[in-house]
């Protein structure tokens, strides 16, 4: 909504559109926390920083790559969307077993259970060594 009435439908769309963005880039700061530093220490704030830019421009590509489905969604949203949802973490023997309960959508069970399908069939599940050399397995139900 608008009181600009000298401006086309097509520039206010643009104008809303830029302005949406800058939105939910400060939405997005604020989850990731890039408003509090963690110490004093200079090597801290720099991890810190460093992580943090990691995971927003990890979420800028997504939020890219799947166009329309999460392009206008912020980080929090997207977080929310797609990893928010209950699992359980075992370590059963030479595996560590992720079982994610209830409020997964199924797309996400096809995507998991696909990629580690490939994973699988190239040889390259390999298990994690900081995980005391034990793979990891999902479930879903």
């Amino acid at each position: 909504m608008t009181n600009d009435y000298e401006s086309s439908e097509v520039q206010i769309l643009n104008e809303k559109s830029w302005r949406w963005r800058i939105e939910n880039f400060f939405k997005d700061f604020d989850f990731l926390g890039l408003d509090a530093l963690p110490s004093i220490e200079l090597n801290k704030i720099a991890a810190m920083i460093a992580l943090k830019l990691f995971a927003f421009n990890l979420m800028a590509c997504l939020k890219r790559d799947t166009e329309d489905e999460f392009e206008k969604l912020t980080v929090e949203s997207l977080f929310e969307e797609i990893i928010a949802f209950p699992a359980l973490v075992k370590a059963k023997g030479n595996r560590i077993v992720v079982t994610f309960y209830g409020n997964y959508k199924e797309k996400h069970r096809v995507a998991v259970e696909t990629l580690l399908g490939i994973l699988d069939e190239s040889g390259r599940n390999l298990p994690v060594s900081w995980l005391g050399n034990r793979k990891i397995v999902v479930r879903f139900k």
